[in-house]
């Protein structure tokens, strides 16, 4: 599981985002999560307090998180959350000549995706993998 990393410009752009705080913020993290004690962590949001909290779940959908990820030889299969909030699929097959073929959720039925969301999961998928 891939939880949200937090950092202090995620934080500083979700407070400027709401005038008043929202509900749900656990009170050991402080008004608008100021005083998060997973702000900057690389194991991300992952505490029990963590789970429904406001700012953890605005910074999911702010960066872009693995969702799962699983690898069969030359074939890996990753599920992604985009930064706009979509959740998509990606399956990559490696080549003995070193290229990819990419396959995406949006090549399965492309009119009903947006133009351009197939290079956007591959582009996800490199900055992840």
């Amino acid at each position: 599981m891939s939880f949200p990393i937090i950092t202090k410009t995620i934080q500083q752009e979700y407070e400027r985002r709401y005038a008043v705080a929202p509900s749900g913020m656990p009170c050991i993290c402080g008004y608008f999560g100021r005083a998060c004690r997973q702000l900057e962590k690389p194991e991300g949001a992952n505490r029990a307090s963590c789970m429904g909290c406001p700012l953890a779940n605005y910074a999911k959908g702010t960066v872009l998180n693995k969702l799962a990820e699983e690898t069969h030889g030359a074939h890996i299969y990753m599920q992604i959350r985009l930064l706009s909030g979509r959740i998509e699929e990606i399956d990559v097959y490696l080549a003995a000549d070193g290229n990819h073929r990419y396959i995406t959720s949006a090549d399965h039925c492309p009119e009903n995706h947006p133009a351009g969301l197939r290079d956007e999961i591959i582009e996800a998928f490199r900055t992840l993998y």
